[in-house]
């Protein structure tokens, strides 16, 4: 086992709740993508969603984090906190995908815990609905290697047409 497995059986055990066990996970993806190597210089900031100042109110509809991107750009963020070997199934990224098509947002990047692929389906819809997104099958952690491909994630999101 590794020490960021340890962490997410830390982030499991402290938990009282699926929301809660969200909440870490998505703050710690939040750390990563602003002092990760790779993802820091694409970001001016990265807000957790009730945080983002352009919400306008809107209740959390799939969207768990916004950054702000160097380019001018914007990212949805979704994080889905699963045990390993889990198949996200399309019910589970349909309302991310959905509210992500929103015309404040260039690119789109799920963060998941699972380390396998996504259920044909889900993948299926993906590409049906706006090409490849990108995907990191193997969340950040501190101590991993400093190169965040070798831990899944690409260097940068995927721009939507």
């Amino acid at each position: 086992m590794t020490s960021f497995d340890s962490l997410l059986d830390q982030y499991r055990s402290l938990s009282d709740s699926e929301r809660t066990k969200g909440s870490y996970f998505e703050q710690l993806v939040k750390q990563f993508l602003l002092t990760d190597g790779v993802h820091a210089p694409q970001h001016r900031n990265v807000w957790l969603w009730n945080d983002w100042p352009d919400r306008n109110g809107q209740a959390d509809l799939g969207i768990d984090l916004v950054a702000e991107r160097e380019d001018g750009g914007t990212t949805a963020i979704q994080c889905k906190f699963y045990s390993r070997g889990h198949k996200i199934q399309k019910s589970e990224i349909d309302s991310f995908m959905a509210n992500s098509g929103k015309k404040e947002f260039t690119h789109r990047l799920v963060v998941d815990t699972t380390g396998v692929d996504w259920s044909p389906n889900a993948e299926a819809s993906r590409s049906a609905w706006w090409g490849s997104i990108s995907r990191s099958p193997r969340p950040p952690c501190s101590g991993c290697p400093q190169d965040s491909r070798q831990n899944g994630l690409s260097a940068s999101d995927t721009e939507l047409p």
